[in-house]
């Protein structure tokens, strides 16, 4: 499974059969995370038990491209 984010907003992965490629696991509560400036998920899925894959993931996308948006 794979995420193309090539416009700002929201995506979702459904992990419910398992983490995509290119993701990792480990503990604590899940959080939205922020992709990187070139739209690449690299993510970490956290969850407390792998009984809890069963859930979506959300990837929030505040800008593309290799430089930060300007917050004025």
């Amino acid at each position: 499974m794979s995420i193309e984010c090539t416009t700002v907003g929201i995506y979702t992965v459904d992990i419910s059969s398992g983490v995509p490629t290119g993701y990792t696991w480990s503990t604590d509560n899940v959080e939205a995370v922020i992709v990187d400036g070139q739209g690449t998920p690299t993510v970490t899925i956290e969850s407390t038990s792998d009984a809890d894959v069963a859930f979506n993931l959300t990837i929030v996308v505040d800008y593309l491209g290799g430089d930060t948006p300007d917050t004025e």
